[in-house]
């Protein structure tokens, strides 16, 4: 059988590649928006996990990352520029302008690093692909924590289950006597939830400025950030 040895990185353009539909991964929504960001944020990251396909352009692993190449291509820059602060908010380090500036560029000419895996058989492939998307071990939480921030951690898909339960444990203390806007009424039915979803970052930074809507201290990290509350007194004086 001998040894893989045609190992070089080499780039391609983002569409002389191509997804592969046969691929067991699937990922949520929320884990790949942190992909996405995580992308952005450190595009080396693509040149040391480069995407690995066969010599017809079809993925065999690194499909997640290539598609999260996709969405890049398909946005504004100020959508990026979003995403990019986004990242910084949720602990990562980096200059937001140099990776803004790099991105333009790259908008320029979507590429992607990829090895090409040219000796293996077809048996060999479809073994790549199952053992690449096997994850073994487990994480050691308290090494975790001590080298690195929880906000960090979170930002990268890695949910601490003492976070969860924080959050879990918070979240259920809630009732009409202590929350800012009760959501089921205390007395009669004076009191109403008003729902607007918004699927686009750029639409509720809009909203927000418009309605000028305050950052709020979070009760999580202590920290202050985007608010998604509103009382209906301060929507009607903004309008």
């Amino acid at each position: 059988m001998g040894t893989h040895k045609n190992v070089n990185v080499v780039e391609v353009g983002l569409s002389d590649i191509r997804d592969n539909d046969n691929n067991p991964r699937m990922i949520k929504t929320h884990k790949f928006n942190k992909l996405l960001i995580s992308v952005l944020g450190f595009p080396k990251m693509l040149y040391i996990r480069p995407v690995v396909v066969d010599d017809s352009g079809l993925i065999l692993g690194g499909n997640q990352r290539y598609k999260a190449l996709v969405q890049i291509s398909k946005m504004s820059g100020s959508e990026i520029r979003s995403k990019l602060d986004k990242g910084i908010e949720m602990g990562q380090k980096f200059d937001p302008d140099e990776m803004m500036s790099y991105w333009t560029e790259w908008l320029s000419n979507p590429r992607v690093p990829v090895i090409r895996a040219s000796d293996l058989t077809s048996d060999e492939q479809d073994w790549f692909i199952a053992a690449d998307n096997v994850s073994s071990g487990e994480w050691d939480w308290d090494k975790l924590v001590a080298k690195w921030d929880v906000d960090f951690l979170g930002s990268l898909g890695i949910d601490l289950p003492q976070q969860k339960d924080s959050f879990e444990k918070k979240f259920n203390s809630f009732n009409d006597q202590n929350c800012l806007y009760p959501i089921v009424p205390k007395f009669d039915e004076r009191h109403e939830l008003f729902i607007i979803i918004s699927d686009s970052e750029v639409d509720s930074n809009f909203l927000r400025e418009k309605l000028n809507m305050q950052k709020m201290e979070s009760y999580k990290r202590g920290k202050y950030s985007k608010s998604n509350v509103i009382s209906i007194k301060d929507v009607l004086k903004s309008l």
